[in-house]
């Protein structure tokens, strides 16, 4: 009895919205079990007795079993059970949870206030989405997970772009060079003036398409790593429209 009333297990996906409701139900429950004791002892006590003997196990009942009880969830990987009052290590600040009764990993970071969208399991290591969008950036993780788990991660991340980055370099490298041996040997073409119109349209198209892209692209990251930070949102998308005023 005492283990079903101190745990509420639900599924990862519900996890945030039952830590919400938690003290409306546990106030609920206690207000119901306060009224059947109050009822029943009416007819054989004064109504102050029968008051006060049930607000004795009512609020027992809310205060020391409820208001605290743990949200349980289970891997989806390992369906090992993981309580919510875990302490946690905020995937945002890096910051730890202690105070996990209010700020449970389902809930936000005491620190930063950011919402993690995933909590690494502590026992097989997999995530567990806690929302629909399944972002697996910046999840939460026990404070007993080793950083360097994080840390390998984040280097393979870093080291794919870098591999990515350096050959989109060497490729265009060697288009530059193919394009400037194939001036040499090819004679010259005379271009008229509808080309090299349509050629400077061609080049101006180009670069106002393709700056209104990177800025769209731009913003769009912004309102992600700024969606708790309005001021910082704002700054940098005037930065963001000051380089786009002077590409096109």
């Amino acid at each position: 009895m005492v283990s079903g009333l101190t745990t509420q297990t639900c599924g990862p996906l519900q996890a945030r919205q039952w830590f919400k409701l938690r003290e409306v139900v546990n106030w609920a429950v206690s207000l119901g079990l306060f009224v059947v004791i109050f009822l029943v002892l009416m007819p054989i006590l004064h109504p102050f007795f029968a008051l006060v003997i049930g607000v004795i196990p009512a609020a027992c009942l809310l205060f020391l079993l409820l208001d605290k009880r743990a949200i349980g969830i289970r891997c989806n990987r390992c369906l090992k059970y993981i309580a919510t009052n875990t302490p946690w290590v905020c995937g945002f600040c890096q910051a730890t949870n202690q105070r996990v009764d209010d700020f449970p990993f389902v809930y936000r970071c005491e620190h930063c206030g950011a919402e993690p969208k995933a909590y690494k399991c502590h026992h097989c290591g997999e995530l567990v989405f806690l929302s629909e969008d399944r972002l697996g950036q910046n999840y939460a993780r026990c404070v007993s997970t080793p950083v360097e788990d994080v840390s390998k991660v984040e280097i393979s991340l870093q080291d794919r772009e870098k591999r990515r980055m350096e050959h989109e370099l060497l490729m265009t490298r060697l288009t530059a060079e193919l394009n400037d041996a194939k001036r040499k040997v090819e004679p010259p073409k005379k271009v008229g003036p509808l080309e090299k119109l349509e050629e400077d349209f061609s080049i101006h198209h180009t670069r106002v398409m393709g700056a209104r892209e990177i800025a769209r692209r731009e913003k769009a990251a912004n309102a992600e790593k700024y969606k708790d930070d309005p001021a910082g949102l704002k700054d940098a998308n005037d930065a963001v429209d000051d380089w786009l005023s002077r590409h096109i």
